[in-house]
């Protein structure tokens, strides 16, 4: 998709250079040249205009932040769900210590690949929707192992169904994570997005005032504000993608931490 490349090729601020200031412009060049082409007549209707132009403003401001709050909260939920997998990683080490020495080596030697392969590989493959088969494989090579040891004694039993229940979520976990990582704003909805933003601002240029810089400057703040809430929408849209991103440092915490140094991305 158009907005990852974005992401993924630019810095945030230099794309919020292009967005905001692009808005902007846009606005304070087709007000000035509105102004130029119909002089006295743009702001003949002033009384008429203002209301629509609050109208608009807030119609496309109330679709605008409903996208936001839900783009922002999707990405805290993304978190949440690392942090849950992280966890379930760290609780089947601890309870792996129930079980006996060869087990736990190989536990923990599945486990250990399995975090470095989600740092060091699938976070950078992430930002461009895709995913790492390695670490599919590593979840499969932990259930072969639980699959293939029988546990003895009333505690084993017990750790052992708890390590298999924790092994089915973590896997849900790991399902959810690459599916925030693939999922973006449907097409069709960023292109009515652009497309609201254009005419609202250019909507603007067409009040006119008896000192036309002043309102200059106020469409290019419309503009600057839209544009800015075009730049939200583009980062939080890919959470794993540019600058702002879902942070791995939960695999290097805790019982993860022997396995890598502290690391975040």
């Amino acid at each position: 998709m158009v907005t990852r490349a974005l992401l993924n090729t630019f810095p945030t601020w230099m794309l919020g250079i292009f967005i905001v200031g692009g808005f902007a412009l846009f606005g304070a060049l087709g007000h000035q040249l509105v102004q130029r082409k119909l002089g006295g007549h743009a702001g003949g209707h002033n009384e008429l205009a203002g209301r629509l132009i609050g109208v608009l403003i807030g119609m496309y401001g109330i679709m605008l932040a409903f996208i936001i709050v839900s783009l922002y909260q999707e990405f805290n939920a993304t978190e949440a769900n690392v942090r849950t997998e992280a966890t379930e990683l760290s609780q089947l080490l601890r309870d792996s210590k129930a079980f006996p020495t060869d087990v736990q080596d190989d536990l923990h030697g599945v486990i250990g690949d399995y975090i470095r392969t989600v740092i060091d590989e699938e976070w950078d493959l992430m930002a461009d929707g895709r995913f790492s088969q390695r670490a599919w494989d590593d979840v499969q090579d932990l259930y072969v192992i639980y699959q293939s040891y029988s546990p003895e004694g009333a505690p084993a039993n017990a750790f052992y169904d708890e390590s298999v229940t924790k092994l089915n979520d973590l896997v849900g976990a790991r399902r959810e994570r690459l599916e925030h990582a693939e999922r973006s704003l449907p097409r069709e909805l960023l292109v009515l997005l652009l497309a609201g933003a254009f005419f609202v601002v250019a909507f603007m240029s067409f009040f006119g005032s008896s000192t036309s810089w002043v309102q200059t400057a106020m469409v290019g703040a419309v503009g600057a504000l839209v544009g800015f809430n075009m730049l939200l929408v583009v980062t939080l849209d890919h959470p794993f993608s540019g600058d702002v991103t879902v942070s791995n440092h939960v695999f290097t915490e805790g019982a993860l931490a022997e396995f890598v140094a502290p690391h975040s991305g």
